[in-house]
């Protein structure tokens, strides 16, 4: 039992996961200090990730121009 919460805190970290194990992992960390402590750990993991990941660059001005230059290349009809 106690490995599953241990697997259960990276999705409560970034939020996906669902309502019933939410609950029933939120009642876990209460009562135990290593799983308090290894989420500790994941969210220090989770902020560092985030803040060395690379931008995301937007891709709607290319998929404009792709959009353009297949309309001119495209025969209509």
């Amino acid at each position: 039992g106690h490995e599953r919460y241990l697997e259960l805190l990276p999705f409560l970290v970034n939020g996906t996961l669902d309502e019933l194990d939410h609950a029933r992992l939120q009642r876990h960390l209460r009562e135990c200090a290593d799983c308090r402590a290894a989420l500790v750990e994941e969210q220090a993991f989770a902020e560092c990730y985030v803040s060395t990941a690379a931008p995301v660059p937007d891709s709607a001005p290319a998929l404009a121009r792709l959009m353009a230059r297949l309309d001119l290349e495209m025969p209509t009809g």
